[in-house]
């Protein structure tokens, strides 16, 4: 054909949240990253679960196109500051996902000062 496609995925399970430093590489989906390494931590991460498409063309093969990476996360009892004078979030329970450049986090349990969400 004239198109060469491949998909790329990746799963850790049962890191420590420090671990994303590590494992989640500069360059993909970057604004993501720099709010999840500096607002995110303690905690443990189940699973993460990413994907990226790979696509190259026949005429012009070093020149690749890389689809967004996407992503699911599932986490328990991360620790959390929103925001420069907030209170932290603690233990946190959560599943995030990652389309593009959106990362939207649903928490599952967690408490902020003497609320506890169940």
């Amino acid at each position: 054909g004239s198109e060469l496609a491949g998909t790329l995925s990746a799963t850790l399970e049962g890191a420590p949240t420090d671990a994303l430093a590590v494992w989640w590489p500069q360059g993909a989906a970057d604004t993501a990253r720099d709010w999840v390494l500096s607002h995110v931590r303690r905690g443990r991460i189940e699973a993460i679960e990413v994907e990226a498409s790979l696509r190259m063309k026949r005429r012009a093969p070093r020149e690749p196109s890389l689809d967004p990476l996407t992503g699911r996360l599932r986490a328990r009892g991360v620790e959390v500051a929103y925001a420069d004078g907030w209170p932290a979030a603690t233990g946190i329970d959560t599943v995030a996902t990652l389309k593009e450049n959106a990362l939207r986090f649903v928490v599952l349990a967690g408490s902020i000062d003497d609320l506890d969400v169940a």
